[in-house]
């Protein structure tokens, strides 16, 4: 296990299949450019908030955040 230090993020939330992630990481690139966010230089990261197969595809929620600086 390891941990994030407190810092600002930008968070989206996909709702669907796996195989559509790719979207929303698009989308939130996108909402960072126009906004003009400046992102850190460490990694972005997904927190799967439930998982397959106890889940059905639509219903997978994963959130995507990309660290600001």
């Amino acid at each position: 296990m390891w941990s994030i230090s407190p810092s600002k993020s930008l968070r989206v939330e996909h709702i669907g299949s796996y195989r559509h992630l790719g979207n929303a990481w698009s989308v939130a690139n996108q909402i960072a450019r126009h906004r003009r966010l400046k992102q850190q230089r460490c990694g972005a990261w997904e927190i799967y908030r439930t998982t397959p197969p106890s889940t059905p595809d639509a219903e997978l929620r994963t959130d995507i955040y990309l660290p600001l600086r």
